[in-house]
């Protein structure tokens, strides 16, 4: 095996540890269960630009 198929496999067999971690942190699996709901449900704003922040933020004060 080359080293650059080496390194590869070796980055791979890291992202694969860091997925296990996650996927056994129940606390964070929680959190990112909540987020992919509150999409689905729109709940969610997306800020591009300077001027979607203002209109949030704006959007607050005003209530």
């Amino acid at each position: 095996m080359n080293k650059a198929d080496f390194e590869g496999l070796i980055g791979e067999v890291e992202s694969l540890i860091e997925t296990v971690k996650i996927l056994s942190d129940e606390n964070l699996m929680k959190q990112i269960r909540g987020s992919e709901k509150d999409i689905k449900e729109g709940l969610l704003h997306e800020i591009k630009t300077t001027d979607d922040l203002r209109g949030l933020f704006l959007a607050h004060i005003i209530q």
